[in-house]
């Protein structure tokens, strides 16, 4: 009996979240230092800003995949 691999979905996050986890930053801290007005949703600027004031890099692939 063959055994099915189990899939694993990559989520679009994952390459902002492993930037951030190599800094120190968990999932939740790194949210909530992105999250500018705290109301709990992240907008593409509040991203943006995060990032550039990280110095984040993206790829343009990890880019169109977020996007």
């Amino acid at each position: 009996m063959l055994k099915q691999a189990a899939v694993v979905k990559k989520s679009p996050l994952d390459p902002i979240i492993n930037k951030f986890a190599e800094m120190g930053y968990d999932a939740e801290g790194a949210f909530d230092m992105l999250d500018e007005d705290g109301d709990g949703v992240l907008t593409k600027k509040e991203i943006e800003d995060g990032m550039k004031l990280n110095r984040i890099v993206l790829t343009e692939k990890e880019w169109e995949d977020f996007m």
